[in-house]
């Protein structure tokens, strides 16, 4: 049984198909997201690699992006490939390589994390009725996922760098990266099943 699925053995409430999905995309072998450490766990799909994940220049208005949503999604099966590989360098005490992925992981969810606010929830604040029931959804997703963000952050700058990973953190490290994966896990299923349908 691979760490993911060692740790999540209970799929998010309501969202078991969505979670069983994101966790075999992670497994080891998947060919969308080669194993070798100078891989692009986070390549986009070709149609997804032109698309802007900046800030928008000024005057340039946020319009409908069909393949937007596929390539989010994409972003979070990333994610968690890079997570999964995490696990398991560190349960093999490989720590060097460990620190490596994190890093990798950082730089992929502060991608992800500009492309959906500049892509998506600027889009949909433009969009959407003011005092409507989805975009208070929306403000809502949005309020948590900035908790979370910090939550993470505060996770990936403790253990920033190899001085911070040795045996004598091995159990508190393990312990710290299931409770982010969890967090993460969580919000993804339910961005997928409740925000992304939303978009259009």
């Amino acid at each position: 049984m691979s760490i993911l699925k060692r740790w999540f053995s209970k799929p998010v409430e309501g969202e078991a198909a969505l979670t069983e999905r994101i966790l075999n995309a992670a497994e080891p072998g998947n060919p969308e997201f080669p194993e070798d450490q100078h891989a692009a766990a986070t390549a986009q799909p070709p149609h997804a690699r032109a698309m802007p994940s900046g800030p928008i220049p000024p005057g340039q208005k946020i319009g409908f992006d069909a393949q937007l949503i596929d390539s989010l999604k994409h972003d979070h099966l990333a994610l968690f490939s890079i997570f999964s590989r995490i696990g398991q360098m560190h349960a093999h005490g490989d720590y060097a390589h460990t620190a490596a992925e994190l890093q990798r992981f950082t730089s992929a969810l502060q991608t992800h994390v500009l492309k959906e606010n500049v892509r998506f929830y600027a889009y949909m604040q433009r969009h959407l009725p003011r005092e409507s029931d989805e975009a208070m959804l929306l403000h809502e997703f949005r309020r948590e996922m900035n908790v979370i963000i910090r939550t993470v952050s505060e996770f990936l700058k403790k253990y920033e760098g190899m001085e911070q990973l040795h045996e004598r953190t091995h159990e508190q490290f393990e312990h710290d990266l299931e409770q982010v994966g969890n967090l993460l896990l969580q919000r993804i299923s339910r961005e997928e099943s409740s925000l992304y349908p939303l978009y259009h």
